[in-house]
């Protein structure tokens, strides 16, 4: 919804994953290339053959110096999906990476929402998310060339989940999980979760005894 991939066709659309061999990055990457999309993803320097083998069509070590440059050789973007957690504050560093009249973003699912309610009360905390989310988009300049910088959220709809259960029964997604923790465990697993640099996700084993 946020990438208006559900309303528009996928296929040709260059993507950039920042933090491809993440959780939601490893699960992005496999998707994008089920739908179509060219996709340049970022991962550090042990992680780039598990990001070549989810079908990324160009991986970019985000640790060498020049990896700037290697991104902008490859763009520009129709989409830039923030997975890694750099947020909407220095998402604009990314902006010159986005075509430019073609209605192209910058979408992070790192955002100060719950935060900001949480701090500043329903009312005054939305009149500061609106505040957020308008500042990055105008300091860019990016609406002057069509593009934004948006947040990205989950939807568990039922019709997202039975598109990713096709994939996956189709083979074009494949689950990638790090490590299984026991349900005796859950308190190391969320360390883990809070440490970053995952290497797909974190899965629970709930006995059924």
């Amino acid at each position: 919804v946020s990438g208006d991939l559900l309303f528009l066709p996928s296929r040709g659309k260059r993507v950039l994953v920042l933090g491809g061999s993440g959780g939601v990055g490893t699960a992005a990457i496999q998707m994008l290339r089920a739908w179509g999309a060219h996709v340049v993803a970022t991962c550090s320097t042990d992680a780039t053959s598990l990001v070549e083998s989810l079908g990324a069509n160009t991986v970019i070590d985000y640790t060498q110096p020049d990896s700037h440059r290697h991104i902008r050789e490859e763009g520009k973007y129709d989409i830039i999906l923030d997975t890694a957690g750099i947020g909407s504050s220095e998402g604009p560093s990314y902006a010159d990476y986005l075509k430019d009249w073609s209605l192209s973003k910058y979408i992070t699912l790192t955002s100060p929402l719950l935060q900001n309610v949480d701090n500043h009360g329903p009312v005054a905390g939305m009149v500061k998310n609106a505040l957020d989310l308008i500042v990055p988009n105008i300091r860019t300049g990016l609406v002057s060339g069509s593009s934004s910088v948006r947040w990205g959220f989950f939807l568990p709809t039922p019709q997202s989940l039975s598109e990713i259960t096709k994939l996956t029964e189709q083979g074009k997604i494949t689950p990638i999980v790090e490590k299984v923790y026991p349900f005796t465990e859950i308190p190391a697993a969320y360390e883990r979760v809070k440490c970053g640099h995952l290497r797909g996700k974190i899965a629970i084993k709930v006995d059924n005894e």
